[in-house]
């Protein structure tokens, strides 16, 4: 196989980065039938192989032996790169780490902020089972974020990786020449992460959250624990505050590690009557979603909205809270040096519909009206005064133990590679992609005046299910606090909070405390990347 000439990289030969391990990649006998593959001339295995990829997210690609083999040799030596991509505003700049037969590219700022604990964007494996018979090495590439790379430019990376080893030598013997001078910027590069970081600590003076259960603190709760709602039962808040405070958690929720980042309190929940919220407030609740009641009247799903906390309720009480804090004649600067966190919005509405009976495909239907009800709601936000706004998108449902076992299925075509399901996980793929669109359309109109951060809780949790042991995680299906046992331990007449149910022993090796809301542990992990990075487009914290 011909690669293009190289395009402009540095190049530093170091061995790899401590604490790196491969990822696992799929055998290349679940992804093509190697007895029939056997059959084939290399012509036709590389063609039958090529289209097999076209069009699912993967990049497919081969190679002769000899060249792999020349790859290997040349590698061994020289096993990083960093490596500028053109996004089309800009370059961004790739870490390249290799270890055949994988290459493993991640962006480099995350690397910098998180070192071997950074989440690769695009791993690419080698099979090698054909090159004595066929004289052919295949080669797959596994785009781990979409949202971070699109299929051009994963292929422009590995074709770009390739070009640097496999050149002719006195090229390459260029390029080494460049080595030592790289080596010591690379090595600059990652050092300066941790000042990087530390004049990125800004502070903000006050944080105002809207959402639903993901991040309520209790709206539900502000005149007592209701008995009948189960999160207001043990072992609901067992983890950090020993007893239940209406968090859908064992412990701490997102918003509370944002507030202990900038020193600030946890944010009393909006509806009490008895809180100063000079420094903050959260207007999220329960069961809230972005759609009016009258939106789910029209369809019939009354019933399934038990809490009316929609959006434009949400507005309204945060601007009853912003007329009655003091803050004297400097109002403006005192909600520019807030941060807002609006969202997570929709997942409910999409509750209400899969729930209330409707397809996936039905429900896919509104998907443009809620992003447009969230949408609105940011430029709301806008005029009441907010510039620093996080908008995080929805969650993965289908890889969530609530919607594995309502939905299980017998036919393993309608589950992933990691066993989520995928017309859920595609449908929560759709809503982020618009919504990751409207944030733009917003961030162009008010450039000079706001700094609006896409906060992407679907990768970080998928992150998470594809590699739970990077964060501590031995279980990622099996919900904490449940009942039933098997392989999602959920049941809906025993849910956690209710009779029946109980915690595992250490909710800090679960994803997933109560099957449909995740531990203190996975919220920790999310915080920490959307205020570093990669999980907040741009992260939270910036100079």
């Amino acid at each position: 196989m011909a690669w293009p000439g190289p395009s402009l990289a540095l190049m530093g030969c170091h061995r790899f980065a401590s604490g790196f391990t491969p990822l696992k990649p799929k055998p290349l006998g679940s992804i093509l039938d190697i007895e029939r593959a056997k059959g084939l001339s290399p012509e036709h295995l590389v063609a039958a192989w090529d289209d097999y990829h076209l069009g699912r997210g993967h990049i497919g690609a081969s190679m002769k032996a000899k060249l792999y083999h020349l790859l290997e040799q040349r590698s061994d030596s020289c096993r990083h790169f960093v490596i500028p991509l053109w996004k089309g505003s800009g370059y961004t700049t790739m870490f390249m780490q290799v270890q055949m037969p994988y290459m493993i590219f991640t962006g480099l700022e995350d690397y910098k902020a998180r070192g071997t604990q950074a989440s690769p964007y695009y791993t690419v494996t080698h099979y090698t089972e054909f090159a004595e018979t066929k004289d052919t090495v295949l080669i797959r590439g596994d785009i781990v974020f979409t949202s971070k790379l699109t299929d051009s430019e994963a292929k422009t990376l590995l074709e770009t990786a390739h070009s640097f080893y496999l050149n002719d030598t006195s090229k390459l013997a260029s390029v080494r020449r460049l080595i030592m001078a790289s080596a010591l910027m690379l090595t600059l590069l990652l050092c300066a992460s941790s000042w990087v970081v530390a004049a990125a600590a800004q502070n903000y003076s006050a944080i105002f959250n809207f959402g639903d259960s993901i991040t309520d603190t209790g709206n539900l709760c502000t005149n007592g624990r209701p008995s009948q709602i189960t999160f207001t039962q043990p072992p609901y808040g067992e983890t950090y505050f020993g007893t239940p405070t209406c968090r859908c958690s064992d412990g701490r929720v997102v918003v509370d590690f944002l507030s202990t980042q900038f020193g600030l309190p946890f944010l009393p929940p909006s509806k009490s009557s008895s809180e100063d919220f000079k420094q903050g407030a959260n207007m999220a609740i329960t069961g809230a979603t972005a759609m009016d009641a009258p939106f789910f009247r029209s369809l019939g799903l009354s019933d399934k909205i038990w809490n009316n906390g929609p959006i434009s309720f949400q507005l309204q009480w945060f601007q009853q809270i912003a007329t009655a804090v003091d803050c004297g004649q400097s109002c403006k600067s005192y909600l520019a040096n807030s941060l807002f966190v609006f969202g997570e919005f929709g997942g409910n509405d999409y509750n209400a519909m899969i729930f209330g009976g409707y397809s996936i495909e039905q429900a896919r239907k509104y998907t443009p009206k809620i992003v447009n009800t969230i949408s609105r709601g940011i430029d709301k936000l806008i005029g009441m005064g907010a510039t620093d706004i996080v908008v995080p998108g929805v969650l993965p449902i289908g890889c969530f133990p609530i919607y594995l076992t309502i939905y299980q299925s017998s036919n393993s075509s309608d589950y992933d590679d990691l066993g989520c399901l995928s017309s859920f996980n595609d449908l929560s793929t759709y809503h982020n992609t618009l919504l990751q669109k409207r944030v733009g359309i917003i961030q162009s109109r008010h450039r000079k005046t706001a700094r609006i951060m896409y906060a992407d809780f679907y990768s970080a949790v998928y992150d998470m299910v594809r590699n739970p042991q990077t964060y501590g995680f031995s279980s990622v299906f099996e919900t904490c606090c449940g009942s039933g046992g098997g392989k999602y331990n959920y049941q809906n007449s025993a849910r956690c909070g209710m009779s029946g149910a109980s915690a595992c022993a250490n909710p800090a090796a679960h994803l997933s405390w109560d099957g449909i809301h995740l531990t203190e542990a996975a919220y920790k992990q999310i915080a920490d990347g959307w205020l570093k990075g990669p999980y907040c487009r741009p992260p939270i914290l910036h100079s």
